[in-house]
């Protein structure tokens, strides 16, 4: 059966990899939905895969819900359906010497744009679909250092409501984030993004089998890419990266609610 899937910021990077890969390997993906914010550069990227009868270009960006509803109801009139959603657009790192003016953006691509993009196009996912949520090593415990967080990020239990709003008590940080009890001289503002990301793929992946959906949900570290947010000093490539979400879909394709990378496969309640 043809299969459709949809890729964020797959203008270059990994998300463009991604694309180039499938266009190799996976002839059953017969649209491969190619988004980038940013039109022109969208359609740049295209046109070096030299594939158009397979790729479907949408402009798309993440924090712009009316955006992503316009999409949305495209896929829905032209496909009916989606295979596979890859949350893969994001913000890029910086320490947390300078997490103020960092924070609302970041967690505006980083977790927003993940979750209402997710939650918009939840309905059109097959069962047996997939979402992949493209994660961090950064937001792992021994790099975000906050042992009371992680903890409140990996119970079982946590609530969406519950989840929002930590995020929001983060966004409203003011200068006194130490005082508050945050610690961000670790990860930064981007490690703790991708926590918030990991916990909810956690919950989403409890809610949707707690609804008999069999839709699995994962979340993935590619590896310290040379991409525009990974920077030239990286070791690996984007094709690199590109392999270990990619193996979801082949390799581990009735895995559901964890945490992947090159070298760990964790629970994602049990990430502490």
């Amino acid at each position: 059966m043809d299969k459709v899937i949809l890729i964020t910021g797959a203008n270059q990077g990994i998300g463009l990899a991604m694309a180039k890969l499938l266009i190799q390997r996976a002839p059953e993906y017969r649209k491969i939905i190619f988004t980038a914010r940013n039109e022109e550069r969208g359609l740049r990227a295209v046109e070096s895969l030299n594939c158009p009868e397979r790729l479907d270009f949408q402009v798309l960006d993440v924090t712009d819900l009316q955006q992503v509803r316009q999409v949305v109801a495209y896929v829905r009139t032209t496909y009916g359906k989606l295979d596979v959603l890859v949350n893969n657009a994001g913000a890029g790192w910086h320490s947390g010497s300078e997490p103020l003016n960092a924070i609302r953006p970041y967690l505006s691509v980083n977790f927003y744009g993940v979750k209402n993009v997710t939650e918009e196009f939840l309905d059109l996912v097959t069962n047996d679909g997939h979402i992949i949520n493209l994660s961090s090593v950064l937001s792992l415990p021994e790099h975000v250092k906050d042992e009371r967080l992680s903890r409140f990020l990996c119970n079982p239990e946590l609530s969406t409501q519950s989840l929002l709003e930590k995020v929001r008590e983060f966004e409203g940080l003011g200068g006194d984030w130490r005082e508050k009890g945050w610690k961000l001289e670790g990860s930064g503002v981007y490690g703790i993004s991708k926590a918030f990301v990991n916990a909810y793929s956690m919950i989403l992946h409890r809610d949707l089998a707690a609804g008999n959906r069999c839709i699995k949900v994962n979340a993935v570290h590619p590896g310290w890419v040379r991409t525009t947010l990974g920077g030239s000093k990286a070791p690996l490539e984007p094709e690199q990266g590109a392999e270990i979400p990619l193996s979801l879909l082949f390799l581990h394709s009735g895995v559901s609610g964890k945490y992947w990378s090159s070298d760990k496969c964790l629970d994602l309640t049990n990430l502490v």
